[in-house]
């Protein structure tokens, strides 16, 4: 009898291990999932991204009258970039000046104009060679800065009614 009940507790045993192993099974690996995370960079360039203009726009002048307006030329350079603003004589320049044109029925008629850096009108805007004036220099900061352009007219006496219009090229060498 004893023979028999040392059996029965080893397979009491037996039974309780297997029923442990199935029961706590499982806890012990509850699954893996895996995946890939990509990580990345993209490095610019230093230098100069973006340009923009607002136009300067005298309004309505009386004949032997002058007038002044601004406009903005608006860059945006990495920080640290040193940069040089031209602007160049414009479409109808002549005889060192720049000049803007009415295309009327007789045929052109032209009113002088100048662009200047400062709001005093001392320092001419130009390209430091064909238009009248230097270039403005900056050093980028990596936001959008804004560069006031300075303009000044004046219509003579005997200046003919109608729109008067140029194009000036705005350069940015950096």
């Amino acid at each position: 009898m004893v023979f028999i009940r040392r059996n029965a507790v080893k397979r009491y045993q037996l039974f309780l291990i297997i029923a442990l192993i199935v029961a706590f099974s499982h806890f012990a690996v509850a699954g893996t999932l895996s995946s890939n995370l990509d990580v990345g960079a993209t490095v610019g360039a230093a230098g100069c991204s973006a340009l923009s203009t607002t136009a300067i726009s005298f309004g309505t002048v009386s004949p032997g009258t002058g007038a002044q307006a601004n406009g903005a030329i608006t860059i945006t350079c990495s920080s640290g970039v040193n940069y040089s603003i031209a602007l160049n004589e414009g479409l109808n320049f002549s005889g060192g000046i720049r000049r803007m044109v009415n295309d009327g029925f007789v045929g052109p008629e032209f009113m002088t104009y100048e662009l200047f850096q400062d709001t005093f009108h001392a320092n001419p805007w130009g390209n430091g060679s064909t238009a009248p004036g230097d270039p403005v220099n900056g050093t980028g900061n990596g936001s959008p800065q804004n560069h006031t352009v300075f303009g000044d007219t004046t219509a003579d006496s005997t200046q003919r009614e109608g729109a008067y219009q140029d194009t000036v090229n705005v350069t940015v060498t950096f």
